[in-house]
């Protein structure tokens, strides 16, 4: 058997018909580096000696994965990056070779920064991965895909920023990041969103602007009203580009978290902050200012209220106000109990479908503006 270890990792080498083939099993356990090595030799054997076809390749099946699918994808770009890290491992070996724990020994321990990888990044990764390999079922190249073990990853926290934080980011921000994050806490986008935002979705008269449902990750159209910070930072961009809002040398701005916005964020002591927090930000202080979760929902594009609910305890006073309404000794008048006099039931609370304003287009936010010497 020719089975040998470099740096942890399981190697397998033949010789056939004269040529040395040596490929790595790309993990760290010998009965998996066992099954590996058989299966391979076995598509060695059938392919030199049986004139077979040799097997696909998982360069093949990552290609056409991301040619028929992955570039449609809102996440194309980080799913690209994906593939390539992962091809640095996998690149050569055969698809009908490559088990699950073959794919989790290539995903990278660190990034590209030198810092470990979160669960979340981590079962990113696993989730393009299988994407992959359920093209390569359905093409039959693989009898079946693999199926992994994501790791739990949603302990419910998340970043945002107070007020002076937010000022003090801007303010350390070059001139185009600063915009595009004042806006970006000012209606709550995702990054894509605003970074490809169009003038021919704006309309100033109307305070309003939408994102079309390909465009929006729920898939449905989201219609994004404008608070005086984001009429102010559009009023300020009006000029610089016949069609992109947030242009960065005549193109919409492709990444955000750059140099500069590392240094930014230092100067708030916030270091690992990312652009994504700016929509928790918004988020958060929307919560804070009283606006109820359901509207809520509906401003920020959310498909389920389940993903709106982990920020209800940014404000508990949402719900104290309705404690009191089941106390047993002398409970106050309208509670759920009935009246002190004649035991009717209270008023019932208003619908969210019941105000007029919610089913249509939602008028501009208010009270959750940024002042600094820019607006």
């Amino acid at each position: 058997m020719s089975l040998k270890r470099r740096n942890r990792i399981w190697w397998c080498k033949w010789q056939i018909r004269g040529r040395t083939i040596a490929e790595s099993t790309g993990t760290e356990n010998r009965a998996k580096a066992q099954e590996y090595h058989d299966r391979r030799r076995a598509a060695l054997y059938d392919e030199a000696r049986l004139g077979k076809k040799p097997a696909h390749s998982w360069d093949e099946a990552a290609l056409d994965w991301y040619t028929t699918h992955g570039s449609k994808k809102k996440s194309a770009e980080d799913d690209r990056l994906r593939l390539k890290r992962l091809t640095t491992k996998l690149s050569g070996k055969a698809i009908d070779a490559i088990d699950a724990t073959t794919i989790e020994s290539a995903i990278p321990k660190k990034k590209i920064d030198g810092k470990p990888i979160s669960p979340a990044t981590r079962n990113r990764y696993m989730a393009v991965a299988s994407a992959v390999m359920h093209r390569a079922a359905n093409l039959k190249w693989i009898s079946s895909a693999p199926k992994f073990n994501y790791a739990s990853e949603n302990n419910g926290r998340f970043d945002f920023l107070s007020i002076g934080e937010a000022k003090t980011l801007l303010n350390h921000l070059p001139t185009h990041l600063a915009a595009l994050a004042k806006f970006s806490v000012a209606t709550g986008l995702r990054r894509h969103n605003a970074t490809h935002l169009q003038w021919s979705q704006i309309d100033m008269q109307r305070q309003c602007a939408w994102i079309w449902g390909d465009e929006a990750k729920s898939g449905k159209p989201l219609a994004v009203p404008l608070n005086a910070d984001a009429l102010a930072v559009l009023r300020a961009q009006d000029g610089k580009h016949f069609r992109w809002v947030f242009p960065y040398r005549g193109k919409p701005v492709r990444h955000t978290t750059t140099h500069a916005w590392k240094n930014a964020v230092k100067k708030i002591e916030r270091e690992g902050f990312k652009w994504h927090g700016l929509r928790h930000t918004w988020a958060s202080w929307h919560v804070m200012a009283g606006t109820p979760l359901e509207v809520l929902q509906r401003l920020g594009g959310w498909h389920s209220i389940d993903m709106v609910l982990r920020y209800a305890h940014l404000a508990p006073g949402y719900v104290a106000a309705y404690a009191d309404r089941i106390v047993m000794d002398s409970p106050p008048v309208g509670t759920i109990l009935g009246t002190a006099e004649t035991g009717d039931p209270g008023e019932p609370l208003q619908s969210i479908d019941s105000l007029g304003w919610t089913t249509g287009l939602e008028p501009a936010t208010t009270g959750i503006t940024i002042r600094d010497s820019t607006s």
